[in-house]
């Protein structure tokens, strides 16, 4: 067989000699630029599908022609998650990686480091079995004997020195957050921070959080054009060289929990001293916001500084609710403070209301119904969207009375004179399904009509579904848990 495949190999060089003149076929000699160009679509698509990786990965062990630029867009996106006993090594890895092309290094784009506790780790265990008195002594002593720092370190001043990140992300734990990050690894990751090219923020779970991780170094040179906060977040002493407080900034889209902006409430409030604690009369720090995702998880004591946040944003053109109220509570989770007439720039209305455990249908339309009832004024908007996850076999509250009655009253408000701008209603109902039905075991989800859930928007909404200035879908789709 060898001897053959070296015949094989000499015949073919005789038919190349012989026909230079010739183009040739093979991939090897097409242009460098074709090649990065088919490695450039693939990684465009990164948005809409996970397999480009794989693809990528597939390039990249193809040829010498796609290894080159398949290698460089593989690390344009770059997370390092562990936990904070691992982190040492698994930054040693990496390092290593960068540092034998720096090519990675100055083409990354987004790097995200995500120190999580992992469940089963003595550590986690001592925590939870401890009194809270305690707990934070143990987990000090076993931070003593972790891997010695150093390797993440290194890894951040590699990133401050030859790349220009467009993205960062920081996810921290809230209960342990003192023991991940040393003094000058803090320091190191808020001077990539402040770096002029990072345009992108986002934070997760920080106990004592320092901000100027929110800020920067240079608050009067911030240049983020998105922000997100999620989790549990509580910010810690504010420094000297904060005060006074920051300029305005350009921030335009912004992904927030409820909790996010108390924080950013009790922050602007402290950073405005000495106006009295309660009393909201500073300024703005958001007045460019245009698109806001805000997901609301939190106790109804957040109402207050989670609306007051949103009318702040006087330019705000789109707004989405994720996840409405509290859904251990009667009570109206909207606060007389809230009015959408208030938002005199909204364009685009989104609710995404409840999980696949969530509430009952009742409870979502309601929230709904109340928060487009505010509006006390002829309103801008032009498109609304509603998202439904009702859990399994939940498809039957659809046609109780209790619910079609908030239906009727949905359909009554945006077609009343406070909604005259409106042109585009979209309502998605996800019903979950048991995996073990037969008709649905090898089919992740499917389109099933509204009378086959006993439902007929015809029926209760006659009105919208017919109205010929506004376009209406009314969607339902199984899915299995």
């Amino acid at each position: 067989m060898f001897t053959q495949l070296r015949l094989r190999r000499s015949t073919s060089d005789s038919e190349k000699s012989s026909n230079a003149h010739l183009p040739s076929p093979e991939p090897h000699r097409l242009p460098q630029e074709i090649f990065d160009l088919i490695v450039d679509f693939i990684a465009s698509h990164r948005r809409e599908s996970e397999e480009w990786r794989d693809t990528l990965v597939s390039c990249a062990t193809a040829f010498r022609s796609l290894r080159s630029r398949a290698v460089v867009m593989l690390f344009k996106e770059v997370g390092l998650c562990t936990n904070p006993f691992n982190i040492q090594q698994r930054a040693a890895r990496l390092l290593k990686v960068l540092k034998g092309d720096l090519r990675l290094v100055e083409n990354m784009e987004s790097f995200t480091v995500s120190l999580s506790f992992e469940r089963q780790h003595p550590a986690v265990r001592i925590g939870q079995i401890l009194h809270p008195r305690y707990r934070q002594l143990a987990l000090s002593a076993v931070d003593a004997i972790r891997l010695k720092r150093g390797s993440f370190l290194e890894l951040l001043e590699l990133i401050l020195m030859h790349s220009q990140l467009r993205t960062l992300g920081v996810e921290g734990n809230y209960n342990w957050e003192g023991q991940l990050l040393s003094r000058k690894e803090k320091e190191t990751l808020i001077a990539i921070r402040s770096m002029p090219s990072i345009k992108t923020l986002g934070l997760c779970g920080i106990n004592h959080l320092d901000p100027r991780v929110f800020f920067g170094n240079h608050p009067s040179e911030n240049t983020l054009d998105k922000l997100v906060l999620d989790g549990m977040l509580n910010y810690g002493p504010i420094p000297n060289d904060l005060v006074p407080p920051p300029l305005p900034s350009s921030i335009t889209s912004a992904e927030l929990s409820d909790r996010s902006c108390r924080l950013l409430d009790f922050m602007m409030q402290r950073l405005h001293e000495p106006s009295p604690l309660g009393t909201r009369t500073y300024p703005t720090y958001f007045p460019a916001l245009k698109k806001l995702k805000i997901s609301y998880v939190g106790s109804l004591g957040d109402l207050g500084a989670m609306w007051y946040f949103i009318t702040t944003a006087k330019s705000l053109e789109s707004l989405e609710i994720e996840h409405i109220g509290n859904y251990g509570t009667r009570q109206s989770v909207v606060e007389s403070v809230w009015c959408l007439s208030d938002l005199g720039a909204l364009r685009h209305l989104k609710f995404s209301t409840g999980t696949s455990d969530g509430p009952k249908s009742r409870r979502n339309i309601r929230v709904i119904t109340e928060i487009l009832r505010s509006a006390r004024e002829p309103s801008a908007i032009q498109s609304l969207a509603i998202d439904f996850d009702i859990p399994a076999n939940g498809e039957m509250d659809l046609t109780q009375n209790s619910v079609t009655q908030y239906w009727e009253q949905v359909e009554r408000i945006l077609t009343g004179p406070h909604f005259s701008s409106l042109r585009s209603v979209k309502i998605n109902i996800k019903v979950a399904r048991p995996s073990d039905d037969d008709d649905i075991l090898y089919v992740a989800s499917r389109r099933v009509s509204l009378e086959e859930c006993g439902f007929s928007a015809q029926d209760i909404m006659p009105s919208l579904i017919s109205c010929p200035w506004i376009d209406t879908d009314f969607i339902v789709t199984r899915y299995n848990l």
